[in-house]
């Protein structure tokens, strides 16, 4: 780091930009400390007061914190982090803040091996995939001159199905003219961000929540503001001091078996979270994904937010069908009031978020097929088994570090392991004895929680991949009674 005496940029800002680059570079990374205000002080020969405007500032951005007795280090969470401050965005419009980082590229080289049990991936099995009536789809898409239909009549057809399936299996009275389609869940909360947020602006979003790893949130300029929670999901009476403190914008919400946590929003909690943000005026960002797969089919989880919003004043519904069909599935949708799919009609187009017209048509072939039941039928099972799998293993092996917090529904299972170690370090033991899982501080959670997906790994995968977390809690114990871990 150097000082150039000679430049019109403040001292100060010199020492932030700097900062900043080396954050978002990745060459400081999570938890780093930065060196004291003195001694920075005397290594760029500049006043002391220099240095604790600049890191006043470093810590209003929320990429470095303090505390007494640590010093100043660089954060590992996103939560409260202000975009608008960090500079220079032309120049670094290809980084981006993320204290996770390490840990996805150690997962991503690792998982490149064959003989990993691999808890991490939401991608489908073979076993899950309906591939007989996902060929039927795809022959009837050669059979026919989809290439010529207009995108009206492809969206049309599209969405009086989506309102048809949802009808059926959520319960949900939806006019197919408030449909709109876009790529994905993730395209779809981004064309909201578009449409109808601006930067600097806050939202609220569960923590944790995969909402959390969304990057559009901070590549916008979103300031995301942690929504407390406890183990029956969010807690709506939290929201008018976070709306008083933060004017948060919207509220994001996985309701129904969420992600990662599991937990089931009330009816009751359901209806006071539509209560407050009404009084407030605060749109609900409604996520359903997995609502299908309960693993009791006769205990069905509550109402959805959109169909006690009767009026639809304040519930955006963002849904999809990929943990039924497969993860390359790449069709979303969104279910709003009219006057908001007007704004989003006009929207989508100019953000570049119109899902392929071939998407569309397979996804009505699809959604037509008379199998339907028993394919939904069939995975809901699978999940239901594997997770019964899961937690008969756990006790098998005697593994009693992991606790596994119990839903009702899903795809995963959310576990807490009772070792005092970060979760880059323990994820790195893991990877190292070939299994691997979502660590909890990549949703916003603190450390020592863990997400593993039941897509992948089949009954007898899981029963490895088990013993082999076995061995890496075991060489983990060992490690925190060496003086070798700090």
């Amino acid at each position: 780091m150097e000082i150039h005496f000679s430049e019109d940029l403040p001292k100060y800002k010199q020492i932030v930009e700097q900062f900043e680059q080396m954050i978002l570079n990745g060459q400081l990374q999570a938890g780093d400390v930065l060196p004291t205000e003195r001694d920075l002080a005397r290594k760029l020969s500049v006043n002391r007061s220099t240095v604790v405007k600049a890191y006043d500032e470093l810590r209003a951005t929320g990429l470095v914190y303090s505390k007494q007795g640590s010093g100043t280090k660089v954060s590992d969470h996103l939560w409260e982090l202000i975009p608008t401050k960090l500079i220079n965005w032309k120049k670094l419009k290809r980084m981006s803040f993320s204290p996770y980082q390490p840990i996805i590229s150690k997962m991503y080289i690792i998982n490149k091996a064959a003989d990993v049990m691999d808890f991490a991936t939401r991608n489908l099995s073979k076993g899950l995939i309906p591939l007989e009536q996902v060929d039927s789809s795809l022959v009837e898409l050669t059979n026919r001159s989809w290439f010529f239909e207009s995108d009206v009549e492809v969206e049309y057809d599209t969405c009086f199905e989506i309102a048809k399936y949802v009808n059926h299996y959520h319960g949900i009275q939806v006019n197919s003219k408030h449909i709109i389609t876009t790529p994905g869940v993730p395209q779809a909360i981004a064309l909201l961000i578009y449409s109808f947020l601006e930067t600097g602006q806050s939202v609220a979003i569960e923590c944790p929540s995969f909402t959390y790893r969304v990057s559009y949130f901070i590549s916008s300029g979103i300031k995301m503001v942690r929504l407390p929670v406890d183990e029956e999901g969010l807690i709506p009476e939290a929201i008018p001091d976070l709306y008083k403190k933060h004017r948060i914008k919207m509220v994001f919400t996985n309701p129904t078996y969420q992600n990662p946590t599991g937990s089931t929003l009330s009816l009751l909690r359901r209806r006071k979270l539509i209560e407050i943000c009404k009084e407030l005026k605060i749109p609900i960002v409604e996520l359903d994904l997995t609502s299908l797969l309960n693993f009791n089919k006769d205990r069905k989880p509550p109402a959805s937010l959109y169909e006690l919003d009767e009026k639809n004043e304040v519930v955006i519904h963002v849904g999809g069908m990929n943990d039924v069909i497969s993860q390359n599935m790449y069709l979303g949708w969104i279910f709003a009031s009219p006057p908001v799919l007007r704004i989003l009609g006009d929207a989508v187009f100019q953000a570049g978020l119109v899902p392929s017209t071939i998407t569309r048509q397979f996804a009505t072939s699809f959604l037509k097929n008379p199998n339907l039941d028993s394919i939904i039928e069939h995975v809901r099972c699978t999940y239901r088994d594997r997770k019964e799998k899961f937690i008969s293993t756990l006790d098998k092996l005697s593994i009693s570090e992991v606790i596994p917090v119990l839903s009702e529904g899903g795809t995963h299972l959310w576990c807490k392991h009772n070792l005092p170690m970060k979760d880059l370090d323990f994820i790195e033991i893991c990877l190292k004895n070939g299994v691997t899982f979502i660590p909890g501080s990549l949703y916003g959670a603190d450390h020592g929680y863990m997400r593993f997906s039941l897509t992948w790994c089949n009954e007898e995968m899981i029963e490895e991949g088990l013993k082999r977390l076995k061995k890496a809690l075991i060489q983990s114990r060992s490690l925190l009674q060496t003086s070798l871990y700090r």
